[in-house]
């Protein structure tokens, strides 16, 4: 299992997916999002970045 995702919210403006991200509820490789450090921070942005890799994103956090 990679991770849960906690989008909350989604929806499309000038051309790009705006997606809100619950950071109480994200997880990624079994770790809270307050526990990770920089690096698995980048590495989650990644993994939603390339799980819709024919979209234009906006990542919010919330």
């Amino acid at each position: 299992m990679l991770g849960e995702l906690a989008i909350t919210k989604e929806k499309k403006e000038d051309g790009f997916t705006i997606l809100f991200i619950d950071t109480n509820k994200a997880k990624w490789q079994g770790r809270k999002w307050k526990t990770l450090n920089e690096f698995g921070k980048r590495k989650f942005e990644n993994y939603l970045i390339l799980s819709r890799a024919k979209e234009r994103l906006k990542i919010i956090y919330r």
